[in-house]
């Protein structure tokens, strides 16, 4: 992984939680679709369904990440280590630029990430 190694520890634990939850999941993926093409912390795939996450250990690439995966029409779950950078991400999503012609994206807590994956 290519982030610090706080960042890295959360992603491994998200790869982890997605594999045992049966998905197939790919790091630092190289993501190309309507000739956009992007690198995802973790691209998680189980059958027809697909899942970019990206991991935020800070609110400065949030939105560059978020609009990254929009333009490549992908489904996009932001996971941050708390409830601060959580609200603090979702407020700078509310941007028109992020918001129009928006893919699905949710911001969770790595806590929630088997509850979100059990809710698919």
């Amino acid at each position: 992984m290519r982030g610090k190694a706080f960042h890295n520890r959360i992603a491994e634990e998200a790869k982890m939680i997605l594999s045992s939850h049966g998905w197939q999941v790919y790091t630092e993926h190289r993501y190309r679709k309507n000739g956009i093409t992007t690198y995802l912390d973790l691209f998680a795939v189980k059958g027809d369904k697909s899942i970019a996450c990206e991991v935020e250990t800070t609110i400065r690439h949030a939105v560059d990440n978020a609009l990254k995966a929009q333009s490549a029409g992908v489904v996009l779950w932001i996971i941050v280590p708390t409830r601060t950078l959580r609200r603090q991400i979702e407020r700078k999503l509310e941007s028109p630029d992020v918001t129009e012609n928006r893919q699905p994206i949710k911001t969770i807590l790595l806590s929630q990430l088997n509850t979100e994956l059990n809710l698919l």
